[in-house]
């Protein structure tokens, strides 16, 4: 018997909920109002911004939804994510266990846990960034640096 899912909301966790059912043979309809969210976005993947979310975990509330789902399906519904954006050519990279700073438009810097590749390796090369700045822009892994190079 194929599962069915209805997904009210095409922002970012509709959309993702949407595709990992699809991929796992449910019948998905979804169901939106206007454009969504998604134009708006600042392309970053935040996660958690205060200390170490694994750690945090154990923190929150029993009834808080990060808390519940634990660390081993958040891990791997982040793994998801991350492929999914790599098969539709859009690569990220990130990790749960590291926060990036990320430079922001005003001057003041983005915690997050993933973001676009180009983006970040962008970033790096077209500035010459001082001391400081180099402390706070998020350097992705030796692989993502090939793949931004090769663009």
């Amino acid at each position: 018997m194929r599962r069915s899912l209805l997904v009210i909301g095409a922002g970012l966790t509709g959309l993702f909920a949407a595709v990992v059912a699809a991929r796992r043979g449910a019948a998905v309809r979804l169901i939106t109002e206007g454009r969504g969210g998604l134009v708006l976005s600042h392309g970053c993947i935040d996660i958690w911004r205060d200390g170490d979310l694994r750690f945090s975990l154990g923190r929150l509330d029993r009834s808080h939804p990060l808390r519940i789902a634990g660390w081993s399906a958040l891990e791997a519904a982040f793994a998801a994510f991350l492929e999914i954006l790599h098969d539709v050519h859009l690569p990220y990279a990130g990790s749960l266990d590291r926060r990036w700073r990320l430079p922001t438009a005003l001057g003041t810097t983005h915690i997050t846990a993933a973001a676009p590749v180009r983006a970040v390796w962008t970033v790096r090369r077209k500035r010459r960034l001082s001391s400081r700045e180099r402390r706070t822009t998020a350097v992705g892994p030796p692989e993502a640096r090939g793949r931004a190079r090769a663009r």
